[in-house]
């Protein structure tokens, strides 16, 4: 696990912006696995004079020579057999399930079928929020998605002007496909539209078409799909079968990132994309459940803001895996959401596979505020992985990353992957709808799950309601999150944007610790204390 540079009992409550990644060579440990044990012998035994204490400086600039000169010999030696990084695109940053470290948090007003299509494709899962209004619906929907291929904006040739742009205007590209009696036909790009013409709605497209539409088929690969749109200038590819129907289309991204390793999270039979579906632990949970393993489901989320509350909860647990185990199906069960090591146990001996780490960081939530009740991230994280590992689990790290080094922290404190909500609301694919004010400025209105619209939502759902919750409603739901109006920047992000800029954080970091995958990186990570000082300049100071 994690090395620390200091004693955690000294510092028993730590955030993200209180710690720091040392940058390390990690070749002195590796070559322990490699090296004979004599070459070992010998390399212990120059290390030691380096550090015998001698004030003379030649006599340890002469030891210090002859070690580094040895170590590096072994190094040349076993050079194939020590993962040593070249460049930081080698590293491998896959979780140990092969998808991206990265999962959309359930949040409503961020994760809906577009989100968690869009995600899929680059190996994110993304989380179905509780009160999701048909979760059957966004499964087979999931489940009928190509896995290498993104769903395409598709008109008939005799769309208009106002079509295109309404349709263009939920996509981070800006071409569509055009066809006539269903078959492919041709291309439009809005570039190619003259700006004299881009309001008259009602004009027809058919003359901007393409007359040489660029094409692929199904034995295309990224590699062919990237080289050949980067030649015509093109940012989509239609995807073709023998027939002329279109299957699907690749972005030049997409094909960038499929080069770059994020392979897609597929469905349980590899035909589709993947699915994950969040149920709380009220109302008929366990009808819900059995549903979605029939629906066969790639993973279940079991959301409450504090799981490790009473003894039902863990019961629940044993029950829901029972089911999945009478399934025979793969699939996996998340729970959550815990701060402490006991809680982690608790809920990984009650046979969840993954527990959900935080209470209290999240950009919109305000439980700490109106409660007291909750934990730095940081250090929950670091005591709920030790939890994990000693029972064979793995936890997420739930809530409070705010940038690419957040996510790096988490990850080498012992988190399986972390999740993101807030950060990926100002994008093309997430749930809220898009809105502009009275400047013209676009923005999406985001709130907490705890806060009292969500609440109001999850207490719903067309169920008869107890007196109890009419009462509730009447003089207000509980409310432990923020709601705000969150600006989207003139040039509107893809998740796709936000997910890779995350993982290249990441990988930079296990290149400052001379790892090549995550396993590595959490193995030979440094983690040392900062003051606020110190966290302050590690930003931009122009």
């Amino acid at each position: 696990m994690t090395n620390l540079e200091f004693n955690p009992a000294s510092h028993p409550e730590l955030s993200y912006e209180d710690v720091f990644l040392l940058p390390y060579n990690s070749l002195d440990e590796k070559l322990k696995f490699v090296a004979t044990n004599k070459e070992r012998r010998t390399l212990n035994i120059l290390f030691k004079k380096t550090q015998s204490g001698n004030y003379d400086a030649e006599d340890n600039y002469g030891n210090n020579q002859e070690y580094f000169a040895y170590r590096d010999c072994l190094a040349a030696k076993y050079d194939n057999q020590l993962g040593l990084v070249g460049s930081r695109d080698e590293i491998d940053f896959r979780a140990s399930d092969k998808t991206t470290p990265i999962v959309i948090a359930n949040m409503n007003t961020v994760v809906g079928p577009r989100m968690a299509e869009t995600a899929a494709l680059i190996g994110v899962q993304a989380a179905l929020p509780q009160d999701y209004p048909n979760p059957e619906e966004f499964v087979k929907h999931q489940q009928s998605r190509h896995p290498e291929y993104q769903t395409p904006v598709i008109l008939d040739i005799s769309a208009t002007i106002g079509e295109l742009r309404e349709e263009l205007d939920k996509y981070d590209f800006e071409t569509a496909i055009l066809v006539e009696r269903n078959k492919f036909h041709s291309t439009v790009s809005w570039k190619d539209i003259p700006q004299k013409y881009r309001k008259d709605l009602g004009k027809g497209i058919a003359t901007y078409a393409s007359s040489n539409p660029l094409i692929g088929w199904e034995d295309t690969t990224p590699s062919e799909a990237l080289e050949a749109m980067h030649e015509e200038g093109e940012e989509i590819l239609p995807i073709l079968d023998d027939r002329d129907n279109v299957i699907g289309c690749i972005s030049k991204k997409l094909a960038a990132l499929r080069i770059l390793g994020y392979e897609p999270y597929k469905s349980l039979d590899g035909n589709g994309l993947g699915s994950l579906v969040t149920v709380g632990v009220n109302n008929g949970v366990l009808a819900k459940v059995e549903q979605l393993i029939k629906l066969r489901v790639n993973g279940i989320v079991i959301d409450t803001a504090h799981f490790d509350r009473n003894y039902a909860n863990n019961n629940l647990i044993r029950q829901i895996r029972s089911l999945i185990y009478e399934s025979r199906e793969n699939i996996q069960l998340i729970v959550g959401n815990v701060a402490t090591q006991e809680g982690t146990r608790a809920a990984l001996s009650s046979g969840a596979d993954v527990v959900k780490v935080g209470i209290g960081p999240g950009a919109a939530c305000s439980t700490r505020r109106e409660t007291g009740a909750g934990r730095p991230q940081f250090s929950a994280i670091l005591e709920c992985a030790n939890a994990a590992v000693d029972l064979g689990g793995q936890i997420w790290a739930d809530g409070g990353i705010k940038n690419p080094r957040d996510l790096a922290l988490a990850i080498a404190a012992g988190a399986e992957k972390g999740m993101m909500g807030t950060s990926l609301l100002p994008t093309w694919e997430s749930a809220a709808p898009l809105q502009r004010d009275k400047k013209g400025r676009a923005f999406k209105i985001h709130s907490g799950m705890a806060h009292y619209e969500a609440a109001k939502n999850r207490n719903g759902n067309g169920v008869k309601k107890s007196i109890e919750q009419i009462a509730r409603e009447t003089i207000g739901m509980r409310s432990e999150g923020a709601q705000e109006r969150i600006y989207l920047p003139d040039k509107i992000l893809s998740v796709m944007d936000i997910v890779r800029q995350y993982i290249d954080g990441l990988t930079s970091a296990c290149s400052y610790s001379g790892a090549s995958n995550l396993e590595e990186f959490r193995y030979f990570s440094h983690i040392g204390i900062q003051t606020p000082s110190g966290n302050a300049e590690g930003f931009p100071q122009i």
